[in-house]
């Protein structure tokens, strides 16, 4: 796979990703969902660095940061995960419920 392609794949996999974030029907093939997860992960990441360098943050008394980009990102970007991991749970032939199921288990 050249350079190019994969550009063009990891462009249209969170073009997917976000364009279907109401959609709960279909599939999502392994290389998008991994992309999505991946993609959210470093932009998270970048915006809590960015939090942090200008200052939009608020510190807990417990330590824990909380960065206003960074969680208005992830607040952003909650729905199309979930739909996305439901669309890979029917590409592996199992209900969208089984996501329901492993969310009451972590619990």
């Amino acid at each position: 796979m050249s350079f190019k392609n994969s550009k063009i794949l990891f462009y249209n996999a969170i073009k997917n990703c976000t364009l279907k974030y109401y959609s709960f029907n279909g599939r999502a093939t392994r290389s998008e969902y991994w992309i999505w997860i991946i993609f959210t992960i470093v932009v998270g990441t970048l915006l809590g660095g960015v939090d942090i360098t200008i200052g939009t943050y608020i510190e807990k008394e417990s330590g824990d940061v909380i960065g206003l980009l960074s969680t208005l990102f992830h607040i952003i970007v909650f729905l199309p995960s979930f739909t996305v991991g439901i669309r890979r749970l029917h590409d592996v032939n199992k209900s969208g419920w089984w996501g329901r199921a492993v969310q009451k288990k972590v619990k």
